[in-house]
């Protein structure tokens, strides 16, 4: 929601071995403290829905598996695996997603990153106040798009196999 600072947010928390299955119009994982690990996840059967809403600072998900996550064009909120925006004091910086493996994931976006969450919301202009790394993810059999609208994204070292769109 609106008006979120980071630094007022759980923060250390470990999100490990769960599994996130048939999400309709909802969020697998939100995130918005300090230091928070999401890893080994599975998210499976999503739709209409986000994988993971990543905000704060220094937090890693890592080594989850995204599949089936999916919608129908013209029906509620598009998927994302990852989504990241922000109004008025929130910001997502210094985050990690790494070693995650995204198959099977029709029409769904990869990360939807926008420094403001809808029409004539504020943005967050400060550059420091984003960044995100996206490094040794494997993405297979899957029709998505990065929509990167914040700076200091980095992608390193990720594998695509049999997709279309990616990037």
């Amino acid at each position: 929601g609106g008006n979120v600072d980071p630094t007022n947010s759980p923060g250390g928390c470990t999100i490990i071995n769960c599994t996130f299955n048939h999400l309709n119009s909802a969020v697998g994982v939100t995130v918005y403290g300090i230091g928070n690990l999401v890893q080994g996840c599975l998210f499976e059967n999503l739709t209409y829905s986000w994988g993971v809403f990543l905000m704060g600072s220094n937090n890693v998900v890592r080594g989850n598996t995204f599949t089936n996550i999916s919608s129908i064009y013209g029906y509620g909120i598009h998927p994302d695996i990852i989504m990241i925006f922000g109004d008025n004091g929130q910001w997502s910086i210094n985050n990690i997603f790494e070693r995650n493996y995204i198959v099977n994931c029709p029409l769904a976006q990869a990360m939807d990153a926008s420094e403001k969450s809808s029409p004539g919301g504020t943005p967050v202009t400060a550059t420091n106040f984003w960044g995100l790394v996206i490094r040794n993810n494997v993405y297979e059999d899957t029709s998505m798009q990065f929509s990167v609208e914040i700076p200091n994204v980095r992608f390193y070292n990720n594998t695509f196999r049999n997709c279309t769109s990616a990037i």
